[in-house]
């Protein structure tokens, strides 16, 4: 029994090992999730294009940045049907680029354009983000930063998104050694209770039957 939780102990220590050693990139994905104003900037835009697809125009409008110049209402011909995300980049604290593939129905000539590009800038603007602009017929990579902050200046401060970014890199590592942390002592407890298990099973198996024990008093009696 001690030999098995030799065993049970080698493993855990092995498996442990390999915490360390990430497969496939996962510490590397870890340290590369999307920020929290990439993942609202687009969840604000999913909302804001699900409403242009059902031609909702109050939500389009409450979703709208009160300095844009967007009215999709004022294009009946054009119908958007369709759109997924294709990519998505922060560009300072407060200001997003993502860029949309959309499914676009032409009334006048009842033809369906089929994944156009469009990039949206949104804004973050009284605690929740808005979309500012859209770019159409172009793609993430052709719109550069200094574009974006030349077109609306005051709204991004590269030194302050430096600062931000190198922040929550650090907050992902860190999340990442708790994580470590965390399997490290569920495996400890593990291997405890593997160690006490085996000393329980060899402590019964050296121990005689208390019922045997008494059958062969009695038949000495005899």
């Amino acid at each position: 029994m001690v030999g098995v939780a030799l065993l049970t102990l080698s493993a855990l220590a092995a498996f442990d090992s390999a915490l360390d050693r990430p497969k496939g990139g996962s510490a590397q994905s870890l340290l590369h999730e999307e920020s929290p104003d990439v993942f609202l900037a687009k969840a604000t835009l999913q909302q804001y294009l699900s409403c242009v697809v059902r031609r909702e125009w109050d939500g389009v409008k409450r979703l709208t940045h009160p300095q844009a110049s967007l009215s999709p209402w004022a294009e009946p011909n054009d119908e958007l049907k369709i759109f997924e995300f294709r990519g998505a980049r922060p560009l300072g604290p407060g200001a997003v680029l993502v860029e949309v593939g959309e499914d676009v129905y032409h009334r006048d000539s009842q033809n369906m354009s089929v994944g156009k590009p469009a990039v949206y800038v949104l804004f973050k603007t009284g605690g929740s983000w808005r979309v500012r602009d859209r770019r159409p017929g172009v793609r993430l990579r052709n719109v550069s930063d200094d574009s974006v902050r030349a077109s609306y200046p005051g709204w991004t401060d590269p030194q302050a998104f430096a600062r931000e970014q190198a922040e929550a890199r650090q907050a992902r590592k860190q999340l990442l050694a708790e994580r470590r942390e965390a399997r490290r002592e569920r495996l400890a407890r593990a291997a405890r209770r593997a160690v006490a298990e085996a000393q329980r099973s060899s402590a019964d198996a050296g121990s005689p039957d208390p019922l045997e024990s008494q059958t062969a008093q009695a038949n000495l009696r005899r």
